[in-house]
């Protein structure tokens, strides 16, 4: 009885944080101080469209609780290979304009792996709990990794 009720919860609270996520994304993305160099720089228009995936994911999550724990794996495993190709998309542009960045092909290949292995998971729960916690700690440190100096990789 309150299995349900605790898995309702928790899947709307996760709509609600994709829901702010994107409308953080999209702020960045109107308010950045590099509006005029749009076209030059990859990152401003992956955060428009990341954006606007999370708002409408997060509004799904909210809306349709019941369903979203159904398909929640599927859900998470969709937008991680999503992601995985824009970020490689953003290598592939970021090669073009002379820059080497070696660490997007990296996180675009992991998140891609990520989503398939989501999309067709393993049998048991433990599995695909120790893939998740797997996948939060490599886009932990290459997070931290690209806020140590934030300048060189999206200016």
């Amino acid at each position: 009885m309150y299995t349900k009720f605790s898995l309702i919860v928790l899947a709307r609270f996760l709509g609600l944080i994709l829901f702010v996520a994107g409308v953080v994304l999209l702020f960045l993305f109107i308010f950045s101080k590099r509006k005029n160099s749009l076209r030059k720089n990859s990152f401003l228009q992956f955060w428009f469209f990341e954006g606007l995936f999370d708002i409408i994911t997060g509004i799904f999550i909210f809306i349709f609780p019941e369903i979203s724990i159904a398909v929640f794996v599927a859900l998470i495993g969709i937008w991680s290979v999503i992601t995985g190709i824009i970020l490689m998309i953003l290598y592939n542009h970021s090669r073009k304009l002379g820059e080497k960045n070696y660490r997007l092909l990296l996180s675009g290949v992991l998140t891609l792996i990520f989503g398939v292995i989501l999309l067709f998971p393993f049998r048991g729960a433990l599995a695909i709990s120790i893939v998740l916690g797997c996948f939060a700690i490599l886009y932990g440190a290459i997070s931290i990794y690209f806020t140590q100096n934030p300048a060189k990789y999206f200016s």
